[in-house]
Order: structure tokens, then C-alpha cells, then sequence
């Protein structure tokens, strides 16, 4: 190829590329961001039992029967130390209906409810020989099962659950 095809050939994909970059380029919109806030800030729907304030949460499901349940990382990021309950049972208006789990966890990681309304909850934090573990509780709040070693143990392998997974077909 000869310095005036290389030339005609560079000048042609240039033009192209100029030609595409116009083709591609998104208008101009003004912002939305000025619309009315139909939500109001500052309200709980779910008041935690004794006043107490919510903590790190990310695990929320409902219950076949509509019960919300939600563990509260009993009002920090922690429940190292705590006495407070993390598992709360809440009506579907909010009212809180049972809590439970004092002393069991680290950190409260995963929620999951089954169809038989049982509440499983995994900790995936270790201190003090408990957490890394996954429990099993009833919709009432009994431990029905566990998976793990307390704390992670002394395994060479240890699990770290971080949330619960099931299939509908009882095994």
C-alpha cells in the first residue's frame, strides 16, 4: 500500500470514527430531581421492642402467615457482648409479635424463611466460641438446628455463611 492509500485509508476511518462518535451522542435532558418527595423521612415502620434503636440490618423476609421478620445487629454493627434480642417477629402493621436470639450471635448476617414459617439466620462472624454458624429456629423462637462449629472451631475448614438458600421440595 502506498503512502497515498495509507493516507486516503487513515483519512477515511477517521471521518468514520468522527461520524460515529456524533451518531452515538445522547441529548441533553433536564433534571427530574426537582419533583415533589411523596415520602416522609424520619419514620420507622417498625418500632424495635423496649425503645430501642436499630442497628446494621440487611436481613428481612416475610412469613407465609405475613409475618415480617428482620434481625437487628442489636443496635450497632455487632451483637458481641449483647443481651438484646437480634430476631423480631412484626405483624404486618409493624407491631412487633416476638424477639429472640440473645446471646447466640456474633453478627447476624442472612434471614430466610421456610415454608413451614421456620426462621433460618446465619452469623458469619466469630468471637468468643460462637458465630460462623447457621441456625434453625421455630416461628416461635425454638432452635430446631445447627450447622457449624461454634466460633468456626478448630477445623481446617471452616464455613462463613453469610445467607440461607432453599428449594421448595421438602429434603
Amino acid at each position: 500500500m502506498g503512502r497515498g492509500c495509507f493516507r486516503l485509508f487513515s483519512q477515511s476511518v477517521i471521518a468514520a470514527l468522527w461520524g460515529a462518535q456524533a451518531a452515538l451522542a445522547q441529548a441533553s435532558y433536564p433534571c427530574v430531581n426537582d419533583a415533589p418527595d411523596p415520602y416522609q423521612r424520619g419514620t420507622s415502620f417498625a418500632q424495635l421492642p423496649d425503645g430501642r434503636v436499630w442497628g446494621s440490618t440487611a436481613g428481612v423476609a416475610v412469613a407465609p402467615d405475613g409475618t415480617i421478620w428482620a434481625y437487628d445487629r442489636c443496635g450497632a454493627n455487632s451483637c458481641a457482648g449483647s443481651s438484646l434480642d437480634p430476631i423480631v417477629a412484626f405483624s404486618p402493621d409493624g407491631r412487633v409479635l416476638r424477639h429472640f436470639g440473645s446471646g447466640l450471635f456474633q453478627m447476624p448476617h442472612g434471614l430466610t424463611v421456610d415454608d413451614a414459617g421456620n426462621v433460618w439466620v446465619t452469623d458469619n462472624a466469630a468471637k468468643n466460641g460462637r458465630g460462623m454458624q447457621v441456625y434453625k429456629f421455630s416461628p416461635d423462637g425454638k432452635i430446631l438446628m445447627t450447622l457449624g462449629i461454634p466460633g468456626g472451631g478448630d477445623a481446617p475448614v471452616r464455613i462463613l455463611p453469610t445467607k440461607c438458600c432453599r428449594d421448595r421440595i421438602e429434603r
